[in-house]
């Protein structure tokens, strides 16, 4: 599912706290675009986590029993790196008989294997629509959202909205009605966007560029319109957010970079469930630096869906996950350069720690002996966990963490949950530790796709390190 939001964790500035001074938003505003605002923080008991330092004995921990109920649950759960490690513990696609050929396209699609994707997927639907070797005939529907969710991360629009509608039509009588909105509204995108090249990547050089923290602490690019015939070629401070399923912009950034609009406009959900609409859009040349991205996709929204004039606080852009998947490795250091377009050798399969759910990147964490798949979102100052973690870990949460309630806040309006605070988290990430300052955990999560997954990890989770290296297509995240 497709969702974009611009929400304050920790802010205390919804719509209605305008009589809070802008010095006193500022000090607690930090996060757009993920999760929530803490409307009384009350300090919390430390609690202390030392996860051992060898992810295989957290893998031991975390073995399921391989039944068809098992793969199900992982798949319905999008626990992509537990169906990973039942269907491909050697990291091997293969072989695909037909009682896991579903499966192993999963695996393929979640882990950017898209050749193979195709490749798997396409044989699971013709053996299932044809009714030979026995074939399993309960994922089709399935099967065609991963194929068009390929599609369009390749920037083949139309295709993905081929396999979507098809989908859809298979699928309307039976699904429940969320995921027939979720479906409905991707599909809006997708035919939106079937005019629009394949969007390419060029690279001059692997030049450092240096990042800036805007008003709220967050990571920000300086984005450029590359195109000489049109627009104005000033800079526009951009949220750096891997947790963004598509680039944003609001319409006076549109003027600036150039976009050339689709004519069409889709209603695009935030993480508090509220609907927001958006024009659909393309930026034929966008410069980041050293990196020069064709057809970036765009999503534009008013001026007023990103601004908090409470805070005097705006949100310009957002470089939103398609984007710096392309851009290659990524390294930002703790003095906030920025390496990239750096091709690195491939991971294998078994050794990746990043996988991806739609246009949601999913990263492999540890706590408490167990693994298990939280959102990395860098468009995030908090991490936070999810229900799915409570319900895990229920006895270390309520034993170190604080109950209180929330404010949610996004773009469109807001809302109230309750969670606990616990200090000084450790999880594991990769081969070593990060430790969370703060973190909360929610009880309740606010959307169907925050239900499926343990947490969202944001930038205060790598505040301690010297650096730290992402690439998105290359399956990694680590930290030095």
């Amino acid at each position: 599912m497709l969702t974009m939001a611009a929400q304050f964790h920790n802010a205390g500035v919804s719509r209605s706290s305008a009589g809070m001074t802008i010095r006193a938003a500022m000090r607690r505003l930090t996060s757009v675009l993920t999760l929530l605002a803490c409307i009384a923080p009350i300090a919390c008991r430390s609690a202390q986590y030392t996860p051992p330092a060898q992810r295989e004995s957290y893998a031991a921990h975390s073995a399921v029993e391989v039944t068809t109920e098992a793969l199900d649950s992982m798949w319905a759960n999008r626990q992509l790196f537990d169906l990973r490690n039942a269907v491909a513990p050697d990291g091997v696609l293969g072989p695909d008989t037909t009682a896991r050929q579903f499966y192993l396209g999963a695996v393929a699609a979640g882990f950017e294997l898209d050749e193979s994707a195709n490749e798997i997927l396409s044989r699971y639907l013709d053996h299932a629509r044809s009714g030979r070797f026995g074939a399993d005939t309960t994922h089709t529907a399935d099967a065609e959202v991963l194929r068009a969710e390929v599609a369009a991360r390749n920037g083949h629009y139309a295709r993905a909205a081929e396999w979507l509608a098809s989908a859809l039509s298979s699928r309307r009588s039976t699904a429940d009605s969320a995921t027939v909105d979720d479906w409905s509204r991707d599909l809006a995108v997708w035919r939106g966007l079937r005019a629009v090249a394949e969007q390419r990547v060029v690279v001059t050089d692997t030049t450092p560029t240096h990042l800036a923290r805007d008003r709220a602490g967050l990571l920000t690019l300086f984005a450029r319109n590359a195109s000489g015939d049109s627009g104005t070629r000033d800079s526009v401070q951009m949220i750096f957010d891997t947790g963004a399923g598509l680039t944003v912009v609001t319409t006076t950034t549109a003027s600036r970079l150039g976009v050339r609009f689709t004519g069409d406009s889709v209603d695009v959900e935030a993480a508090t469930g509220i609907q927001v609409r958006s024009a659909l859009g393309e930026i034929p040349r966008l410069s980041l630096g050293s990196v020069t991205v064709e057809h970036v996709v765009v999503l534009v929204m008013r001026d007023a869906d990103l601004s908090f004039p409470e805070a005097n606080y705006a949100i310009h852009g957002i470089i939103g996950y398609p984007v710096l998947a392309a851009m290659g490795r990524m390294t930002v250091s703790r003095d906030l350069w920025l390496r990239s377009g750096v091709q690195a050798a491939p991971i294998p399969l078994a050794a990746r720690n990043v996988a991806v759910d739609g246009l949601a990147p999913l990263v492999e964490v540890g706590f408490a002996h167990r693994l298990s798949a939280w959102t990395l979102d860098t468009g995030a100052q908090a991490t936070i966990a999810y229900p799915r973690f409570l319900a895990r870990h229920g006895e270390a949460v309520r034993a170190a963490g604080v109950l209180e309630t929330e404010g949610l806040g996004s773009a469109g309006g807001g809302t109230k949950v309750s969670g606990y605070h616990m200090r000084d988290v450790q999880l594991m990430l990769g081969k070593g530790t990060i430790t969370v300052p703060q973190m909360t955990v929610l009880r309740v999560g606010p959307t169907t796709s925050a239900r499926r997954v343990f947490g969202n990890l944001g930038l205060d989770a790598f505040a301690g390190a010297t650096r730290v290296t992402i690439d998105l297509r290359g399956g990694t995240v680590f930290v030095e």
